[in-house]
């Protein structure tokens, strides 16, 4: 697009030049990823005793059961921190003399 308006004469160059460089590290990003994907699948078939560099595709479905978290006493743990204890409310007004 950037492209096309520069070819129309109403884009930088500049920016047709940054575009450019954007597209080029997306396409590098994507193979960077790529060979890491690779080299994860042929660590996890190492962990699971398989010399050979084969693909590894998992398949079905895995469920497990939700992990219970307590809920924290947030009173308590404000009272413990001298930073958050709550402190009395004071009036705007001078007070009488």
């Amino acid at each position: 697009m950037v492209n096309l308006r520069y070819q129309s004469g109403r884009e930088s160059k500049g920016n047709t030049m940054n575009t450019q460089a954007q597209a080029l590290q997306s396409e590098l990003a994507l193979d960077q990823t790529t060979r890491d994907l690779h080299v994860a699948q042929q660590q996890l078939g190492q962990a699971m005793g398989k010399d050979l560099f084969e693909t590894l595709v998992v398949t079905g479905t895995w469920s497990t059961s939700e992990v219970p978290r307590p809920r924290p006493d947030f009173e308590a743990l404000l009272a413990s921190e001298p930073k958050f204890r709550p402190s009395k409310p004071r009036s705007m007004r001078p007070a009488p003399s």
